[in-house]
């Protein structure tokens, strides 16, 4: 059964140093739960005189966590400097919000509107991207502003009804719990490497596995051997990278703010590049669809190229999500 005064003690601790940077937060821990130690001892000393009741340890700790108050507030005074647009109070949760809207606007942005450029406009694939690049720099100024102007209204009303004395005091009901032993699951990244393994298998194996062949006897491949010259290269760097992404946050263990910006980079970076792929690019091997279209005339090889990006997709989706609410509950 868990110690209910180490189990506050802990959270508040948590509440505190997870707000700092990795280099201080062993000593301010120590440091907090020796503080926390010492002032609990002096108040049962002082409240318990010899032959009183004893106070519950747990009311104990209680008091002395109010007294040194709002976590947020002591995370900032360890922290040093001052933040007067948005206070200690708002800012982890703002800091939050925009990395968290930043990480899927600005990538979603730039894939998206580089494939109309390129796909659908039929744009030179340089001022593509470049008119790409452009306008999601401007939309994430706005968001980044808008967002800041949110939280600094929200400050100022904050601010002011503390100081008319309406302001809702810190209690201890607001700790959070303690983050539980390891966010980044095993299963999750364990399917997610399996997917690209069997991805890289089949790239190599569609060359010689498809079921048809030319009249040589040779193998008809699935894809354009054209995409040979650079784009399959590519995706199976891709796929590569993923697997190595895969395994370095397996090894980090915690959903922290770089591995879930890179997941998630990742996913919408190798989406939009099988998007610009499959929307710019002659994918099947026409002698494939001929033969495939021989064998089975009421089926369209398109529709499984199709269905294999749909998956794609919602593979990518449910890991952005993922790494998003991985790095929130961290």
């Amino acid at each position: 059964m868990t110690d209910p005064t180490s189990d506050l003690t802990e959270r508040y601790v948590w509440a505190v140093t997870h707000r700092l940077p990795a280099a201080q937060r062993d000593d301010v821990g120590a440091e907090l739960r020796a503080t926390i130690a010492d002032m609990s001892e002096d108040r049962m000393a002082t409240t318990a005189p010899s032959g009183a009741a004893v106070a519950a340890p747990e009311m104990v700790i209680g008091d002395v966590l109010l007294e040194l108050g709002d976590p947020a507030l002591l995370a900032s005074r360890y922290r040093g400097g001052t933040r007067q647009l948005i206070g200690p109070g708002l800012y982890d949760d703002f800091r939050r919000t925009i990395t968290t809207l930043l990480a899927i606007i600005i990538p979603v942005t730039l894939i998206v509107i580089i494939t109309i450029n390129i796909a659908i406009e039929q744009k030179p694939i340089t001022a593509g991207i470049g008119e790409g690049a452009l306008f999601t720099g401007q939309a994430a100024v706005q968001v980044a502003f808008w967002t800041i102007v949110a939280y600094a209204l929200i400050e100022r009303a904050r601010s002011r009804a503390a100081d008319a004395g309406q302001g809702p005091g810190w209690k201890l009901t607001q700790l959070p719990k303690l983050p539980s032993g390891r966010p980044i699951r095993l299963s999750g990244v364990t399917v997610s490497i399996i997917f690209s393994a069997l991805a890289l298998a089949w790239l190599i194996a569609q060359n010689f596995l498809s079921g048809f062949t030319t009249r040589n006897g040779d193998p008809i491949p699935v894809l354009d051997p054209a995409l040979w010259s650079g784009w399959l290269p590519m995706l199976m760097v891709l796929l590569i990278a993923g697997i190595a992404i895969d395994v370095a946050s397996l090894r980090i263990g915690r959903w922290t703010l770089a591995v879930m910006l890179i997941n998630v980079v990742f996913d919408v970076v190798a989406v939009g590049f099988l998007l610009i792929m499959i929307t710019t690019q002659q994918v099947l091997d026409p002698r494939y669809v001929v033969a495939f279209g021989k064998a089975s005339p009421d089926l369209d090889p398109a529709d499984a190229g199709h269905f294999v990006l749909l998956v794609v997709l919602l593979v990518a989706v449910l890991g952005t999500i993922r790494a998003i609410r991985g790095y929130r509950n961290a």
